[in-house]
């Protein structure tokens, strides 16, 4: 079974593996970007994850990719893509939480 970016260990304590990304790549000095491996290891030094985070964590930072909000350069590293506007994923799910109270009975 797959391990999703909300079943961590540690719980809702944890950031989303693609916050984690983000967190990882402000932190890449290296202009170009980082490579995957690069990205994986600070977020394992850093968060309390399991062994076996890194196809999750992989599978996120393709999906960031696809949505724009990482660009990938020809050498395979990954920049945070500065022109990208979208919604934060954890922004989405405090939307859905307001709708749906606000429209319970009173």
């Amino acid at each position: 079974m797959h391990q999703s970016q909300h079943d961590n260990v540690g719980g809702d304590d944890l950031p989303s593996y693609e916050e984690m990304l983000v967190e990882a790549l402000a932190a890449c000095s290296d202009p170009e970007g980082c490579a995957p491996k690069d990205l994986f290891s600070w977020m394992a030094a850093r968060y309390p994850l399991q062994s076996n985070f890194r196809p999750s964590a992989s599978q996120a930072l393709q999906k960031a990719y696809k949505r724009g909000r990482f660009e990938k350069g020809s050498n395979g590293k990954y920049r945070i893509n500065a022109g990208y506007i979208g919604a934060n994923v954890s922004d989405i799910h405090l939307s859905f939480k307001l709708f749906f109270f606000l429209k319970r009975p009173m």
